[in-house]
């Protein structure tokens, strides 16, 4: 293995799983290192860095704002894989970075509909807008976007609710959705 991915490696293991400031740090010191996406990818499996290693991607995608197709088909690939909450959390924060190829859009799809049955607010709240991106590049996945999140703003809670208002604001085709519907 060579020394840049031991260090990337070994930075994300002496993390204690917490500290923002930390990671943050682990990120400054690595993004700027060429392959730095492929090695997070390489890492990303190993269950005992997902949470780190997501965080990371998605500074990753804030700060780089686009990936190779090849590189978002990889990210893609990963998802089945995340299983812990907050890598899954990331992942989800990162969709609206990533374009969704026809290729991904069931691998997508499923990413957040289980994303919808989970215990952790964030977590659905996350998967509920990341079927807006999901719709907005795969029309045939615009009913089912319409029945969540009309299911969610009379039933899930107001800090999910808060979050698809959001959403629905900077979406112009959704944008009076939310004022029109009685909550």
């Amino acid at each position: 293995m060579p020394d840049e991915m031991l260090n990337l490696e070994g930075a994300l293991t002496a993390w204690d799983g917490k500290s923002g400031a930390r990671i943050a740090a682990v990120y400054d010191a690595h993004s700027d290192r060429t392959g730095f996406l492929a090695r997070l990818l390489t890492l990303l499996p190993e269950p005992r860095h997902q949470i780190g290693v997501t965080w990371l991607l998605k500074r990753y995608l804030e700060k780089q704002g686009t990936v190779s197709p090849l590189d978002v088909v990889r990210i893609y690939q990963q998802f089945p894989g995340v299983a812990d909450w907050e890598a899954r959390l990331h992942l989800l924060q990162s969709v609206p970075h990533l374009p969704i190829a026809c290729q991904q859009k069931q691998t997508v799809a499923m990413f957040l509909r289980a994303g919808l049955e989970s215990d952790k607010k964030f977590v659905r709240a996350w998967s509920y807008s990341g079927f807006f991106d999901l719709s907005a590049q795969h029309e045939e996945f615009e009913n089912e976007m319409i029945d969540l999140v009309t299911y969610a703003l009379a039933h899930e809670p107001a800090s999910i609710q808060a979050r698809l208002r959001q959403v629905l604001k900077k979406q112009k085709k959704w944008g009076d959705y939310c004022s029109n519907r009685k909550t």
